[in-house]
């Protein structure tokens, strides 16, 4: 399995709140107004344990995001998740925002790959205060 890249068919922006959880299916793009806030879930690799067999080791996947808003240079965000069917504690600040990944599906399949159109991502997406300056 690897780098999921482009869906054909376009699909429209997901409505995100803050402080929010956002469902982004692959080459989906969530949007906000204030403060301003824009993600884009453009690709994923994935090389957890196959849902269809049992394996001594979960795996793990990666989910990709461009992210860009206020207080933010667009950049790719990579989320990790670890394969165990609990998120990777791993938890990234860009700008004001906090982002975590809080599922990748479907996993992997053994028996025939995955269609990209079906993965789906979901994160929690948190507006923080800047760190106080010292």
């Amino acid at each position: 399995l690897g780098l999921a890249t482009l869906v054909s068919a376009a699909i429209p922006a997901a409505e995100l709140a803050t402080p929010g959880r956002v469902r982004l299916v692959l080459q989906q793009s969530a949007q906000q107004k204030a403060p301003a806030l824009s993600i884009h879930f453009s690709g994923y690799r994935d090389t957890r344990c196959p849902s269809d067999v049992q394996c001594a080791w979960a795996g793990e996947a990666r989910a990709f995001f461009w992210v860009s808003g206020a207080g933010i240079a667009p950049q790719v965000l990579v989320l990790p998740w670890d394969g165990s069917g609990q998120p990777a504690r791993a938890t990234q600040r860009l700008g004001p925002f906090r982002f975590t990944l809080v599922s990748l599906e479907p996993r992997p399949l053994m028996n025939g790959p995955v269609n990209p159109a079906d993965v789906t991502a979901v994160l929690d997406v948190a507006a923080e205060p800047a760190p106080p300056v010292r």
